[in-house]
């Protein structure tokens, strides 16, 4: 019976297993981290959030925030448009903006 043969191949999958593992920890660390940034920084220039996300598989953390002209200041040469969606409830037409701080995506919602 060859148990070296089982036990290395045993070993390297375990090996794989807790690289992957770490990895996976890593990446969450670093998420965390920038949206705990990404919060303080919002909250310190006077921006009101609505939600944080922080799902896995997303690329981004995503934070919506309450929208504001302070918004289009800060992100003067960073916010873009992602859109336009009809709002039922106010009958108008809504735009969508993005803009990325600290590695984390703030989106807001404003009329125009």
């Amino acid at each position: 019976m060859n148990t070296a043969i089982s036990h290395s191949h045993t070993h390297a999958d375990w090996r794989a297993s807790e690289s992957a593992r770490a990895a996976a920890l890593a990446d969450i660390d670093a998420h965390i981290d920038n949206l705990k940034a990404c919060v303080h920084w919002l909250i310190d220039n006077g921006v009101a959030i609505i939600s944080a996300d922080l799902r896995r598989g997303r690329f981004k953390p995503r934070i919506t925030v309450v929208a504001s002209p302070l918004l289009h200041i800060l992100f003067k040469d960073d916010a873009s448009g992602a859109g336009q969606h009809w709002d039922i409830c106010m009958g108008r037409m809504v735009y969508d903006w993005v803009a990325v701080r600290y590695g984390c995506e703030i989106r807001w919602e404003s009329l125009q």
